[in-house]
């Protein structure tokens, strides 16, 4: 049984072979590799965009902002620091 990195390198090396042949490219190899990478990349700008917003107020901000100003944006949550 082979792993499936060979598998996917079988796919490039028949796409390599054949974009140096100058013979028609398979884009439906190229395809499924685009759309994984999109999915990575949306995933990336969630977590720094909205996860480490949320998780930076609620760890760092939170406390900060009731110790010194009585404000609380998340008030049916438990406080944690005390």
């Amino acid at each position: 049984m082979r792993c499936p990195h060979h598998a996917r390198r079988d796919a490039v090396q028949e796409t390599l072979t054949a974009c140096r042949a100058g013979g028609e490219v398979n884009t439906g190899a190229l395809a499924g590799g685009l759309f994984g990478a999109r999915l990575q990349i949306i995933g990336a700008w969630l977590f720094l965009n909205v996860f480490s917003v949320f998780a930076g107020y609620f760890i760092i901000g939170r406390p900060i902002l009731f110790q010194s100003l009585g404000i609380d944006l998340l008030p049916t949550l438990p406080r944690y620091w005390e």
